[in-house]
């Protein structure tokens, strides 16, 4: 089963600010397969660039897959 992921659980995940919810977002992609919806990664390097003040070019986001002609 897939199982799509919001910007919450990743950021849980990687700022890690909340130990019990990184245990629980890290289970969750352990265990399942999952889907990063493209407006999630967005989201999620909104909120580390924002809130956690990361600076863009230390935030790695995957190539996202283009639509063919």
């Amino acid at each position: 089963m897939m199982v799509a992921v919001d910007t919450n659980v990743l950021v849980r995940l990687l700022v890690n600010d909340d130990a019990r919810q990184t245990r629980r977002a890290r289970a969750l992609i352990e265990r399942e397969q999952v889907f990063i919806s493209a407006t999630a990664l967005l989201e999620s390097e909104w909120v580390l660039r924002s809130a956690d003040g990361l600076a863009s070019a230390r935030i790695m986001l995957p190539a996202m897959p283009t639509a063919a002609p």
